[in-house]
């Protein structure tokens, strides 16, 4: 189930060494308002991650196969100030079985919330749900998510070769300030599964305002650009 540690800090609020275990607190488990256990049922909850807008805070997690949200105050972020609302339900043949590791960026006024349908192995995909951003809307309303009715990245070919089982990625960005993708996909050799690579991609975005995952090397530079040269030539003024 979900649990949550946190790293120590000085009295002036600089944080403590994370490279030491006796720096962290001993975790535990993330409750519902009334300290109840996340999925009752199962006792299950995995793939927890954390969004902010309009000042209100998040958590969106994977239980009984589908994506769920609820809020919770920075302040005791063991306990849930709202009841967990499903707002991901897998339903197409692309997601069917299962949604998980939802992940979410904030981009022109949008929230990109990621997820991974269908099960792990060649048959993963990533699908997208967008709410709007800094307008105040209840996250935790499924009906203020719109649900991409097909995935934001397959398996298929990349850089010429098959690129199979794309799945549970998470947004981050380089030390450059780019926004990367990185993501699961599958070792597949003579017909056999042998577990998953993790892989980096540059996202680009697409003049409709949607994420591209999968650009191609060839497709990020054009060739014939890819050498430039520059004269530069001096005068004087007088």
């Amino acid at each position: 189930s979900c649990h949550i540690m946190q790293l120590k800090q000085h009295s002036d609020g600089t944080d403590f060494d994370p490279r030491e275990p006796e720096n962290w607190t001993v975790p535990e488990p993330i409750l519902d308002p009334d300290g109840e256990t996340l999925n009752p049922i199962q006792r299950i909850s995995l793939d927890m991650t954390v969004l902010c807008d309009s000042g209100r805070w998040y958590y969106a997690w994977q239980q009984v196969g589908s994506i769920w949200i609820a809020s919770f105050d920075p302040a005791r972020p063991a306990r849930l100030t709202s009841k967990p609302k499903q707002i991901v339900v897998p339903e197409f043949a692309w997601d069917n079985m299962i949604a998980e590791g939802p992940n979410a960026i904030v981009h022109d006024g949008t929230i990109f919330l990621i997820y991974s349908g269908s099960l792990v192995g060649i048959d993963y995909t990533t699908g997208l749900v967008t709410a709007p951003a800094g307008r105040g809307a209840d996250l935790t309303d499924a009906s203020v998510w719109t649900k991409l009715d097909y995935p934001l990245q397959k398996s298929g070919m990349y850089n010429g070769r098959w690129q199979l089982g794309t799945g549970h990625g998470m947004w981050s960005h380089d030390e450059d300030g780019n926004l990367i993708y990185v993501f699961h996909n599958a070792e597949y050799e003579h017909g056999r599964y042998g577990g998953r690579d993790a892989q980096v991609r540059r996202v680009h975005w697409s003049k409709e305002g949607m994420p591209i995952l999968d650009m191609q090397t060839a497709e990020e530079l054009d060739p014939d650009y890819a050498g430039v040269t520059m004269e530069v030539g001096f005068f004087d003024a007088d």
